[in-house]
């Protein structure tokens, strides 16, 4: 197994033990958020004061 594929892989099993997010694909490619991931997320959002009324495009340019 290549060292990328090994960091990879760690950050994925940790992402799994947080539970903010879930598996749904089969080799753990894809994920959706949860709802513990959802609260996780507004919190951040709140905390860093994420003004969240403009495109995601739009911050970039």
């Amino acid at each position: 197994m290549a060292d990328g594929s090994r960091k990879e892989s760690a950050r994925r099993i940790r992402l799994e033990k947080l539970r903010p997010v879930r598996a749904v694909r089969y080799k753990g490619g894809t994920f959706e958020l949860t709802s513990s991931g959802y609260s996780i997320a507004k919190t951040l959002k709140d905390v860093i004061d994420v003004d969240t009324s403009n495109e995601p495009l739009d911050e970039i340019t």
